[in-house]
């Protein structure tokens, strides 16, 4: 984020700082995407490729129909820790200047001189939408879960 927002200027790229934020946030889970994706299609067995190509599926059908559809289900988890990790993680765009969450309660705490109260306030917040991601997560979870396939 620091490097982004302050070293790209040197290199004459500069940000607003929302924008330094979006993109540096985004580069960062992006990175643990590509893993959560590498390890979901790691996860289905070979022989699930292997009986589409004997089916005569190509290649194309096969993770369409085959491959994806259960690299998806395995993905879900992680994919969801990771929307709840980078809305964590947004609180540090503060750093930079981007009026966020964190940034308006320490503003708040500015004015009412309530540190305690506006904290706890902000914190609830986090709690409620992340909790809220989860719960929801454990619905799709449920949803798309097989039955009997990796119980």
């Amino acid at each position: 984020l620091l490097f982004i927002y302050f070293g790209l200027p040197v290199l004459g790229v500069k940000l607003d700082p929302v924008t330094a934020g979006i993109v540096a946030l985004g580069l960062n889970s992006a990175a643990y995407q590509a893993e959560i994706f590498r390890s979901a299609l790691k996860a289905i067995p070979e022989e699930q490729v292997l009986a589409a190509e004997s089916l005569g599926m190509s290649t194309l059908q096969t993770y369409r129909y085959v491959v994806l559809p259960q690299a998806f289900r395995v993905a879900i988890p992680s994919l969801i820790n990771e929307a709840v990790t980078l809305i964590k993680d947004s609180s540090l765009a503060s750093v930079i200047g981007v009026v966020e969450l964190t940034r308006r309660g320490e503003y708040l705490v500015a004015i009412t001189f309530k540190p305690l109260e506006v904290f706890l306030a902000v914190a609830l917040v986090y709690f409620i939408i992340c909790y809220t991601i989860s719960k929801t997560s454990k619905v799709f979870e449920k949803k798309l879960k097989i039955p009997g396939y990796r119980e």
